[in-house]
């Protein structure tokens, strides 16, 4: 049986993976910390990476902020595979408003209360989402630690990975067709979830499972 880490995306926690259905895997969701101010994406990984039992053979699989993480991860811990969706592999596979706040990081300036406010607002106009699952990730979102979700955009705004420097590691990226947060065209060798939002992996999960199982040869 396959050990798979989840990673779950930015300010989501293990609920973003309710229906998810993996064969034959036993699945383990990574817990958030709060970073440090001075914590960058690959000093935030290497923390994160202690929950992970390394004395077997194990696999990543990370959403958005998540996949992020796990492509960290993957450079020092050598998964069997690392599945990212709904994310990136480096800084040049991001969209130019994300890579303008790394030049001008006015983000710094805003209060947490700010962020808590945006991604609600961002969540409920990415992609068409049920009553259900607006409530769910709302839920998700208050239950975040105290200074988290400030902390995590500036670890994204400020990571310094080149999508280049993953050789050796065993990608698999899923991405949707339709994801406004990190458009598809910026990618290179992304698999293509038509119609596909930044939160697929939530409301569109049977593709999304159908796509991994797929992958990891299930």
């Amino acid at each position: 049986m396959k050990k798979i880490y989840l990673i779950p995306g930015l300010a989501t926690d293990e609920r973003l993976f309710s229906n998810l259905k993996i064969k034959d895997a036993e699945l383990k969701v990574i817990k958030w910390e709060v970073p440090l101010k001075k914590d960058t994406m690959a000093s935030y990984a290497k923390k994160l990476a202690e929950q992970i039992d390394i004395s077997e053979p194990f696999y990543l699989l990370g959403v958005s902020f998540g996949g992020m993480c796990a492509i960290e991860i993957s450079k020092f811990l050598k998964p069997v595979k690392t599945v990212i969706i709904s994310s990136a592999k480096g800084v040049d596979e991001m969209p130019f408003f994300i890579k303008m706040f790394r030049y001008f990081p006015i983000h710094k300036f805003f209060p947490e209360w700010f962020f808590i406010i945006l991604s609600k607002t961002v969540k409920n106009t990415l992609g068409r989402h049920s009553r259900q699952d607006k409530d769910l990730l709302f839920e998700m979102l208050l239950s975040c630690p105290n200074k988290y979700i400030k902390r995590a955009i500036n670890l994204i705004v400020s990571w310094s990975c080149q999508s280049g420097s993953c050789e050796g590691v065993n990608i698999i990226h899923i991405q949707g067709t339709s994801d406004r947060v990190i458009p598809i065209k910026n990618l290179y060798n992304a698999i293509a979830v038509p119609g596909g939002t930044h939160f697929m992996v939530l409301n569109n999960a049977s593709f999304i499972n159908e796509v991994i199982n797929r992958e990891l040869g299930n």
